[in-house]
């Protein structure tokens, strides 16, 4: 079992000889013209960090099926979580420099960066459907946070768990409500309009080691460890501070799900540990595509649907 490890170390442990290009080192909310690509940005696109390389690389997607490689963008230091809004926006949470970019989709260049001093292990990010705010969850030993940062602002909220337990991985669901997956394998949740995280109580499973969290509505879906030693998916429902365990699915072939990624009927899991993503239904598991071709520690991945007309 290798996640705690990952967990308490993502950054320093893996950024030994990786280089990236320069930052601007501007704090608060900096601009730039945005870039785009008009053949790629009609159609769906999955967005995969890469923390041996410091990369995000860009692939064409769709129906589960993933394409080849359309761009790749290397102005990271630690690329880590990554989340998607209603309008395609992709973004980038860089542990390294502390910044979330924000890119449109299909853009190579981001529009927009927050830069929040604090967040050296920002580890998963997620845009509530409701309000628009961004939640990052910041990984440290009895210190991390979650912060949310109300839509277009630079400047976020911190909320703590507990006083001797960090986040890993976060997820709104379509109500608004911010669940959270802990360093301690406890599952949280922070409601609508909530002014504190509140410690859910599991009914019909024990979770072992919470990972990755993503809602597939109208389940929760947690990655955990099953008892082969390879990756499961929890499917949930959530109400008066229960999550109630409706099946457990296999994502066969894959060790650790650190992170999870959802689009119209399929989950999206990086393979940290053997250099692979792979597409499973998000109804039983079935692996419907995969890939590992230059792929290098993926530790996110995320699809940016191209925005309404």
């Amino acid at each position: 079992m290798r996640v705690r490890v990952l967990a308490f170390g993502i950054v320093a442990s893996l950024l030994v000889g990786c280089s990236a290009l320069p930052a601007s080192s501007t704090s608060g909310l900096d601009n730039a013209k945005p870039a785009s690509f008009e053949r790629p940005a009609k159609n769906d696109l999955l967005y995969i960090s890469e923390q041996q390389s410091a990369e995000v690389n860009v692939y064409a997607y769709s129906d589960g099926h993933i394409g080849q490689k359309v761009f790749g963008m290397n102005a990271f230091r630690s690329p880590n979580g990554m989340c998607t809004n209603k309008d395609g926006d992709v973004f980038i949470t860089d542990s390294g420099y502390s910044k979330i970019f924000r890119y449109h989709h299909g853009g190579n260049v981001p529009y927009r960066t927050i830069h929040e001093p604090g967040m050296e292990r920002a580890s998963s990010c997620s845009v509530s459907p409701v309000t628009a705010e961004l939640a990052v969850a910041n990984h440290q030993n009895w210190h991390g946070n979650v912060r949310i940062f109300p839509a277009d602002k630079h400047t976020g909220k911190a909320y703590k768990l507990s006083r001797v337990d960090t986040p890993f991985s976060l997820a709104y669901d379509n109500q608004g409500n911010l669940f959270v997956t802990s360093s301690q394998g406890h599952l949280y949740e922070l409601a609508l309009h909530g002014s504190e995280f509140e410690q859910l109580s599991i009914n019909g499973g024990t979770l072992e080691y919470p990972l990755g969290i993503v809602f597939t509505n109208p389940y929760l879906l947690v990655a955990a460890v099953g008892s082969n030693n390879e990756g499961v998916g929890y499917k949930m429902t959530v109400a008066n501070g229960v999550a109630q365990v409706d099946s457990i699915i296999p994502f066969a072939g894959t060790e650790e799900a650190l992170t999870l990624a959802f689009r119209a009927g399929n989950v999206i899991v990086p393979d940290f540990y053997h250099d692979a993503v792979r597409v499973y239904s998000a109804s039983d598991g079935t692996l419907i595509s995969s890939i590992s071709d230059q792929i290098f520690k993926p530790y996110s991945a995320v699809v940016s649907e191209p925005p309404p007309k």
